[in-house]
């Protein structure tokens, strides 16, 4: 079976910075893009795959359109502008290894990829998400930490919790503030403590409005069917000897 390397191409351009440049305000498009390089030259050299792909985040989210707020909290700094150009320039460059799909993000892309390519897969990222798609043969590699993610012991919980209290760094909030582990783990064991959670309000509305939609916001395999089938196809037509 071959090894597919997939690069989270954002997270990693933003890594690459932080690794090689103290005065990170200061800097231009091309030294990033000389830093984005670099880096990723070094991984592939570290992983040596059969084929590398770059998921890339197109301008528009599908998920801006269930929940205007989803990461509406990131300023527009002067390293977001010139990290952006420089992945223009790269994605220009090396368009041929890129996939980058109307409305995806980058994990939509590589959520597709797990599941449409029967390849031994390495996900390079320091996305904590991630860890959702880990599998036999689904790795994460965080390159920050300079080592693989574990898999959780208990993955459904923890992604059960995790669509309750929300994601900060996604600007998603609680659909149920200030609830105890204690009570999930109740709700998750047990289908009528889960539905009578589901029920109780905060403010005028229940917890289930707010659960739900962080749960296709979250959760990977809740995105819509519109959105994995266009991922899907996409991936055909790459890959066409290599499908699931």
């Amino acid at each position: 079976m071959k090894h597919t390397l997939v690069y989270d191409l954002s997270n990693l351009s933003y890594i690459s910075v932080y690794y090689q440049h103290k005065n990170k305000e200061a800097l231009t498009s091309a030294q990033v893009f000389d830093s984005m390089l670099m880096f990723l030259r070094q991984l592939y050299r570290y992983f040596t795959p059969d084929r590398v792909i770059f998921a890339c985040d197109n301008h528009e989210y599908w998920r801006k359109k269930i929940f205007p707020e989803y990461k509406s909290h990131r300023p527009e700094t002067h390293l977001k502008q010139v990290v952006k150009e420089a992945i223009r320039e790269f994605k220009q460059k090396n368009a041929h290894l890129c996939i980058e799909l109307p409305g995806c993000e980058a994990d939509d892309v590589i959520y597709g990829v797990t599941q449409y390519l029967a390849d031994n897969i390495t996900i390079v990222s320091s996305d904590g998400d991630f860890v959702q798609l880990i599998s036999d043969r689904v790795k994460i590699y965080d390159p920050m930490q300079r080592r693989y993610k574990p898999r959780p012991k208990h993955p459904e919980f923890e992604l059960f919790v995790k669509c309750i209290r929300g994601d900060k760094s996604d600007n998603i909030p609680s659909a149920y503030p200030y609830v105890t582990k204690k009570k999930l783990q109740a709700a998750f064991l047990n289908e009528a403590v889960l539905e009578k959670m589901l029920q109780t309000k905060v403010g005028e509305v229940p917890v289930a409005d707010y659960y739900y939609r962080n749960r296709q916001l979250i959760d990977m395999s809740y995105m819509p069917e519109q959105i994995k089938q266009t991922i899907k196809n996409h991936i055909e037509g790459m890959f066409s000897e290599a499908l699931v």
